[in-house]
């Protein structure tokens, strides 16, 4: 079994379609594998108030406290993508794991990442 790391921006519960491809790649990882996702609070669509249990998936995840901006705006938007990098950056150097996916909404923070996991040997993967 390989431990997996998946990074997302937006996840399950949020109804957007990257969160659900996200959740379902999650799901069906976590069949073989130990699987550990990343998130910041929901908080898709504006003014959703999620009630979600973080232990009721069938793998780890770990919701991150970090800037959120659910409003569709550049600025906003920009801080929540390099604050939540931040935070992954963290608790990715405290784990050491053996492969890590992450969507595409990730590659504007996640080249910082990148040089860490490189450095430790870990395979990354964007999708």
């Amino acid at each position: 079994m390989k431990n997996i790391l998946i990074i997302s921006a937006v996840f399950h519960p949020e109804p957007l379609t990257s969160a659900m491809m996200n959740y379902d790649l999650a799901v069906e990882l976590a069949k073989k594998h130990n699987v550990t996702v990343l998130r910041p609070k929901p908080s898709r669509p504006i003014g959703k108030d999620y009630q979600y249990d973080d232990a009721s998936y069938p793998f780890k995840c770990v919701t991150l406290d970090s800037y959120t901006h659910p409003q569709s705006e550049l600025i906003g938007r920009f801080k929540e993508s390099i604050g939540f990098g931040q935070v992954c950056k963290r608790y990715i150097r405290e784990i050491r794991f053996c492969r890590v996916c992450s969507s595409t909404a990730e590659q504007i923070y996640g080249i910082t990442g990148i040089k860490i996991l490189n450095n430790k040997g870990v395979f990354t993967v964007f999708i």
